[in-house]
């Protein structure tokens, strides 16, 4: 307990501490466009002035319990801000067997965005999703003997579940030019167009399967970044750990980095922040493409190297923005071989989307939106077809705020086919999502 009580303490102060920076610092939203960011800055309020005794004090206690000291300081600065989706949605199949043929379920999920910066080039950004999704765990193992003879007859486990947290990105940048800048840590790795937006800024409240099942979710590395004549050309290489590419051979656990890149030409400028032309900016055409190799040895449960592979994947999009029409198109194809058998994993897919951003009046807009897209898995051997139908319907109900998205509510139809297997599912979504 006396061991306990300085941690405790010390861990206390610098909660207290950081809190008070987050409301000392002026709010920016991570999510803002980029526009509404510049026109925000001069209305925000100044920080309160902190008097030169309450900041030593504060430092001598901080230092007495032996932890940094994290009093206000002009040359930190640390904003907040963050978003929460809630929606209610069902699926029918009806080849499945009855348990399964309706489903309905509620979900749930917040974000927040902290983005802090101690020195003007560098920043660090950390972006966690909390979810309403329960993650199961074995928390007991127990063995059964039904006849008394000592030999193992079955094996009981125990779970419980717990409410799930994601980090979608936990970065340190280092930006000495405009034009060029380096970054490190948690992070989506910038493969597809899809996966340089952050999900909150999503056309769809989910991304697209097929950008899914070529690269799902965020991953742990570093890169560069080079920005030409703000936005006309952006391109991108990193070195990454992999676990967002998934596609591994079974009870073999690969060792080997993931090399990617990207390069996007924008002729008439850049994008706005996200999917979609909420702000109906002038016409945007985008041309782009990436690509990521990874050589890797597979080990065996014994610890010693059974074969090697090389996995290759390349993306192409397409997409253009016009006075709030979006239209959105990417190709996307991987290629898995392996020493240890005689055929490669192939598959490739595409998917296209599309909305437009209508005003009702100052307050109120519309925004009907459209994807399909189609995925062939095995390709070179069981080639196996399924296609993917959305459709939808956003109103606007806050649409003369600072950004006109910041309150959204979507109806939108979900609809899948196997094409291979001869079997469908039909699927709704009511989803309201808010930023802040």
């Amino acid at each position: 307990m006396s061991f306990a009580l300085p941690r405790l303490c010390a861990f206390a102060l610098a909660f207290v501490s950081t809190a008070s920076l987050s409301a000392e610092a002026a709010p920016v939203n991570e999510a803002a466009e980029p526009a509404a960011q510049e026109a925000s800055k001069d209305q925000r309020t100044p920080r309160p002035s902190v008097s030169l005794a309450e900041d030593s004090e504060r430092a001598d206690r901080s230092k007495s319990l032996g932890v940094a000291d994290l009093s206000p300081s002009d040359d930190v600065k640390l904003a907040l801000s963050g978003y929460v989706q809630a929606g209610i949605g069902f699926r029918y199949r009806g080849e499945a067997v009855p348990r399964d043929r309706w489903e309905t379920a509620f979900t749930g999920q917040a974000g927040l965005l902290f983005k802090a910066s101690v020195v003007e080039v560098f920043r660090a950004t950390v972006h966690t999703i909390l979810t309403s999704r329960a993650l199961e765990a074995v928390t007991g193992v127990e063995a059964l003997d039904f006849e008394g003879d000592g030999a193992i007859d079955g094996i009981e486990t125990r779970t419980k579940r717990f409410p799930a947290s994601l980090l979608e990105r936990a970065t340190i940048a280092y930006r000495p030019l405009p034009e060029f800048g380096a970054e490190a840590g948690v992070m989506l790795i910038p493969f597809t167009v899809q996966l340089q937006s952050p999900s909150f800024a999503l056309m769809f409240p989910s991304r697209a399967a097929p950008s899914e099942t070529f690269v799902s979710g965020s991953d742990v590395g570093a890169m560069i970044d080079s920005d030409v004549a703000e936005g006309i050309l952006t391109a991108s290489a990193g070195v990454y750990q992999g676990e967002s590419l998934g596609l591994t051979l079974e009870a073999l656990s690969p060792r080997g980095v993931v090399i990617a890149g990207r390069v996007d030409l924008q002729p008439f400028g850049r994008f706005q922040f996200g999917e979609g032309d909420p702000f109906r900016g002038p016409f945007r055409l985008g041309v782009g493409g990436g690509a990521l190799v990874r050589p890797a040895s597979l080990y065996d449960k014994t610890g010693y190297e059974a074969t090697s592979m090389l996995d290759v994947r390349a993306a192409a999009s397409l997409r253009l923005a016009y006075q709030g029409l979006y239209l959105g198109i990417e190709y996307l194809y991987r290629r898995q071989s392996d020493e240890l058998s005689s055929r490669p994993l192939v598959a490739h897919g595409a998917y296209s989307q599309a909305s437009l951003f209508l005003r009702l009046s100052t307050q109120v807009a519309l925004e009907p939106v459209a994807r399909v897209g189609f995925v062939v898995l095995d390709q070179a051997f069981d080639a196996r077809t399924v296609g993917f139908t959305e459709a939808g319907l956003s109103l606007y109900p806050a649409a003369q705020a600072d950004r006109p998205d910041r309150f959204r509510l979507t109806l939108q139809y979900l609809g899948e086919r196997r094409f291979t297997e001869n079997e469908e599912a039909h699927g709704g979504i009511a989803s309201a999502r808010v930023l802040f």
